[in-house]
C-alpha cells in the first residue's frame, strides 16, 4: 500500500490509499468529462442534507429532499384519514354502510283556484272604481289623457309707476331671491275690518274699496327688528278672489299681495286688475266683519262674455287706486281689487308656485309632501279609489283653468301639471282594465304618460292580488290540517 500525503486548504495531512490515489489521478486526467464527484462524509462531520434546488414554482409543488420532510402528515390529512377510517369500521371492526338522509317532504301545491275568494277580489275592484258624481248626473264621464297647453303671449311691460320701461325679465330676476319671503310676510298680514280708515274725509270710492291688514306681532310699535325686515315686502293691494260676479261660491278669498309678483309672471295680470277698476252700476259697500274669515266683499266687477261688452270695456278708463296709507299703529290701508278666477279654491297653488319657483309643483298639485317621489306617488295615489282621484283631477282641472286665466306661461309649470295628469287618469284607467282583466301586449309601446302609469299600477296591484292570494292558500291549507 503506498501512501501519498496530500494537503487540504487548512495545510493538514492525512493519508491516502492506492485506490485513492489512482482514482484522484484519473479524475485530474479527464476533466473534459463532467461527473459529479462523488462526497464522502468524513467521520465525526454533521450533515443534515442537500438543499433542493431552486425553482420558480411554489415551495409546495415541489418535493422536499429533507429528512425531517419526508414522509410527513399534515394535520388535515391525519383528520381525513382519521374520519375515512371511523366512518369505514365501527368498534368491533365490520364494515358500516353510510345511511343516505331521507328527502324532506315537500308542501302539497296550493290550491288557489277557489271561486268565493276570486268573486271577492273581483268585488273589491268594482267597489273602489265606482264613481257618483256629486250633481248626481249619470252618464258617461270622458277625459283627455293629455292637458292641452294653451299660447300664452310673453308679458310686455309692468304696468307699475318706475318699472314700465324695465325689461320684465331684469325685473324677474331681482324678484327672485326675494320672493319666498315676501311670500311669508304677505300670508302674515290679516284683515282688520272694524279698523276705520285714517282719512278723517275720506272720499266714497276710498272707503268702500280699502281694508285694514296687520301683522299681529308687529303693531303698535312691537318688535321694531321684524318691522325692518318686513320693510319693501309688504303687500300693496287686497285681491278679493270670486268665481262668479253677484254670488257667494265656497272657496271665495280675500288675500293681501304685492302686485309686482303677479305682474312680472303673469301676461294677463294687467287687464284682470283694469277690468276690477272699471265703473260698474252695482252699488258699493264697506267690507263686512266677514273678510276676516277669508270671505270677500260684495263688490265684484262685472263678467264680459261677448265681444261687445269687451270693446265698451277697453274704451273706458279704470278707476285710481286709492293710495296705501300706514297708520300710526302699524295697520296698512290697502285698496281691495275683486277678480273672478274660474277656480278660487286652487288660488293658494297658484299663489305657492309664484312665490317659490325653485319647489317642485308636481306634489303639491296632487296633494302629496314636496319630498315624494314617482313610486311614492304611485303608492300613495294607487291606494284611492276613483271616487278620491276624480276629486284630484278637479283640483287639476281648476289649476289649469286659472293659469289660463292669469296667463303663466313658465313651461315647467306645464309640464308638471301634465304630470300630475297622467298620474289620476292613468290610475282611473288602471281601475277599468283590472275589472275587465286586459292583458299589455308584448312589445307594444305606450303612447301616452298616462297609459305607461295605468300599466304599471296595473301590474302592482296584480302582484299585490298575487301575494295575498297566496297568503290565503296557505292559512286555508294549515287550517284544514
Amino acid at each position: 500500500m503506498v501512501s501519498i500525503a496530500t494537503h487540504n486548504k487548512e495545510n493538514t495531512s492525512f493519508s491516502l490509499t492506492d485506490v485513492d490515489a489512482i482514482t484522484l489521478s484519473l479524475r485530474s486526467s479527464l476533466s473534459g468529462v463532467s461527473v459529479r464527484p462523488k462526497k464522502h462524509h468524513l467521520q465525526g462531520t454533521i450533515g443534515i442534507g442537500r438543499a433542493p434546488k431552486h425553482s420558480s414554482y411554489p415551495r409546495r409543488y415541489v418535493s422536499s429532499t429533507k429528512p425531517y420532510a419526508r414522509g410527513r402528515n399534515t394535520s388535515v390529512t391525519r383528520a381525513k384519514l382519521a374520519s375515512a377510517s371511523s366512518s369505514s369500521t365501527s368498534s368491533s371492526g365490520k364494515v358500516q354502510r353510510r345511511v343516505k338522509a331521507k328527502p324532506k317532504e315537500r308542501p302539497p301545491p296550493l290550491k288557489l283556484d277557489d271561486a268565493a275568494y276570486d268573486l271577492k277580489v273581483m268585488q273589491e275592484r268594482v267597489k273602489k272604481a265606482r264613481y257618483d258624481p256629486a250633481n248626481g248626473d249619470v252618464g258617461q264621464v270622458r277625459m283627455p289623457l293629455k292637458l292641452p297647453f294653451p299660447q300664452i303671449p310673453p308679458i310686455e311691460h309692468v304696468d307699475q309707476e318706475g318699472l314700465r320701461d324695465v325689461p320684465v325679465d331684469y325685473i324677474l330676476n331681482k324678484l327672485l331671491p326675494l320672493l319666498p319671503s315676501i311670500s311669508t310676510i304677505t300670508l302674515a298680514y290679516k284683515p282688520y275690518p272694524q279698523i276705520p280708515h285714517p282719512s278723517p274725509f275720506p272720499s266714497s270710492s276710498s272707503s268702500t274699496r280699502t281694508l285694514a291688514l296687520a301683522i299681529p306681532e308687529i303693531m303698535d310699535g312691537r318688535k321694531p327688528e321684524w318691522q325692518a325686515k318686513t320693510r319693501g315686502r309688504e303687500p300693496n293691494m287686497c285681491l278679493a278672489i270670486r268665481q262668479r260676479a253677484g254670488e257667494a261660491t265656497a272657496g271665495d278669498m280675500v288675500i293681501a299681495v304685492n302686485s309686482l309678483v303677479f305682474a312680472s309672471q303673469c301676461s294677463y295680470w294687467n287687464r284682470l286688475i283694469s277690468a276690477s277698476r272699471l265703473p260698474s252700476s252695482s252699488s258699493s259697500t264697506t267690507p263686512s266683519t266677514s273678510a276676516s274669515k277669508q270671505a270677500t266683499p260684495s263688490e265684484t266687477a262685472s263678467e264680459s262674455e261677448d265681444g261687445s261688452d269687451a270693446d265698451e270695456y277697453e274704451s273706458l278708463e279704470p278707476s285710481p287706486l286709492p293710495p296705501v296709507i300706514k297708520d300710526p299703529h302699524g295697520f296698512l290701508h290697502l285698496p281691495i281689487l275683486p277678480i273672478l278666477l274660474p277656480s278660487p279654491p286652487t288660488f293658494h297653488l297658484i299663489h305657492r308656485l309664484l312665490h317659490h319657483p325653485s319647489l317642485p309643483c308636481l306634489p303639491s298639485f296632487l296633494g302629496l309632501p314636496d319630498h315624494a317621489s314617482r313610486q311614492d306617488m304611485l303608492r300613495q295615489l294607487g291606494e284611492m279609489d276613483v271616487q278620491e282621484l276624480m276629486g284630484k283631477a278637479g283640483v287639476l282641472q281648476g289649476v289649469w283653468k286659472n293659469l289660463c286665466a292669469l296667463g303663466v306661461a313658465r313651461a315647467s309649470v306645464w309640464r308638471q301639471l301634465g304630470e300630475a295628469w297622467s298620474f289620476v287618469t292613468g290610475i282611473i284607467a288602471g281601475h277599468g282594465l283590472l275589472i275587465v282583466g286586459q292583458v299589455r301586449s308584448e312589445g307594444g309601446g305606450a303612447k301616452s304618460g298616462a297609459e305607461e302609469v295605468a300599466w304599471e299600477w296595473v301590474g302592482m296591484m296584480r302582484e299585490r292580488e298575487r301575494v295575498k292570494k297566496e297568503e290565503w292558500a296557505r292559512g286555508a291549507a294549515a287550517g284544514g290540517q
